[in-house]
């Protein structure tokens, strides 16, 4: 997230949103569908939200795509406005799910906005987002995080003979398989034998600890196609590693047909120069689901930092030893394509 972008304690939000409600007051309302949950975006610009309909799905869209119905109701809202007499704000307020930009319209910024109010949203589902791109070879991909991301991923592409399949930012949902069918599901929420709602990451420390004990639990969870599919505790292979699949949030290049399965976790870290760390999936996937919050749009940053994994060291973009980095990583991903 860009440190223009202020979250709370914020004593002036209230002040900023009354602010922004009313500059926007009869003027331009988008919707768009964010990983199933619905945004709204309130502006008194035509060409901001004109970038919205082209950046994100809308609803129709995202009906036709999925073949299911969009939900009805806004649950995150987005204000762009400028005024005559105003400082520049840029703010999120996850507890009223709304985000504000007075006098802040880049095309980068609003994306910040709408991808934090969607972090916090989507993380009770047990679902995280990523600043980050997939390069996937098939149905396998890897997720590239931090600076230049994009261009690294684009070269992981080329020498693995795939493609980018998921642009920045990434909604990444973890999944078990059912056990009758081998049907991958992505928990979002648990109903306990004793009544208890079990939410967020919480989720998967549940089902390592207490899942055994009480088998009929009911489990909520996600087909990878996105739809609802309850099922018992006891149906889910809990002996075997989850696994990580990806889903764009924004709509660019979007091409239909299951998510990509990510086998790999490559962080750059740094400006000038990178670390560039890479993490296997059962690692990355054990270490992601005991970390709290999910909040964080950087929290794959923080997971691959936490733990030991392949290092190939600080180095600047045009390093050969990056590219030998890259080479290595791509022939992985064609080795899992295989």
């Amino acid at each position: 997230m860009t440190s223009d972008i202020l979250l709370p304690p914020q004593p002036d939000f209230d002040q900023w949103l009354a602010t922004a409600r009313r500059a926007s007051a009869g003027g331009y309302t988008r919707e768009a569908i964010l990983g199933g949950l619905r945004a709204r975006l309130f502006t008194n610009q035509l060409a901001v939200a004109e970038a919205w309909a082209d950046t994100f799905f809308g609803p129709q869209e995202w009906q036709t795509l999925t073949g299911q119905a969009p939900p009805p109701q806004a649950v995150m809202s987005c204000y762009v406005v400028a005024t005559d007499k105003d400082e520049p704000v840029a703010a999120v307020d996850p507890a009223q799910s709304a985000s504000v930009l007075v006098n802040r319209a880049e095309e980068g910024l609003v994306l910040d906005a709408v991808t934090a109010l969607a972090a916090f949203k989507l993380a009770a589902q047990a679902g995280w987002v990523a600043r980050g791109t997939c390069a996937s070879a098939g149905q396998r991909s890897v997720l590239v995080t931090g600076p230049q991301h994009t261009s690294v991923a684009a070269e992981i592409a080329v020498h693995a003979r795939g493609q980018i399949v998921v642009n920045d930012p990434v909604l990444v949902r973890l999944t078990l398989t059912r056990q009758v069918d081998g049907v991958q599901l992505a928990p979002t929420r648990i109903l306990t034998e004793r009544g208890n709602e079990i939410t967020g990451a919480r989720i998967w420390q549940w089902l390592r600890r207490d899942a055994y004990q009480e088998p009929r639990a009911d489990v909520f969870c996600l087909t990878l196609a996105g739809r609802d599919e309850p099922v018992m505790a006891r149906d889910l292979d809990l002996d075997r590693c989850a696994e990580p699949y990806a889903y764009p949030l924004a709509r660019a290049d979007h091409k239909p047909g299951p998510p990509p399965l990510v086998t790999d976790a490559v962080t750059l870290l740094g400006e000038s120069r990178l670390a560039v760390l890479s993490v296997d999936p059962k690692t990355f996937v054990a270490r992601l689901a005991a970390t709290q919050p999910w909040a964080a749009q950087d929290v794959v940053q923080e997971v691959a930092q936490a733990i030991e994994c392949h290092t190939a060291g600080s180095i600047s973009p045009q390093d050969q030893q990056l590219q030998l980095f890259v080479a290595e990583i791509a022939k992985r991903l064609r080795a899992t394509h295989r």
